[in-house]
């Protein structure tokens, strides 16, 4: 009896162990997700603000050169 109960207790444990590791392994995946995700978004922020300061810059060069 006593044998059995340890048996189920460390199938248990083991269980529980191969979920934990799964769950940190997810976990980091979307950490990275998210690092990623921010990053990219700030490239494409700068890259979208570099083309609205050229596109400034153009209408007021064109302004100048039409007067």
């Amino acid at each position: 009896m006593i044998a059995v109960l340890e048996g189920s207790v460390a199938a248990f444990f083991g269980s529980f162990l191969q979920y934990l590791i799964e769950a940190l392994i997810l976990a980091g995946v979307a950490f990275l997700g998210i690092i990623v995700g921010k990053k990219a978004r700030a490239r494409k922020n700068q890259k979208l603000a570099a083309a609205e300061a050229a596109a400034a810059e153009s209408i007021e060069e064109s302004g100048k050169t039409e007067k």
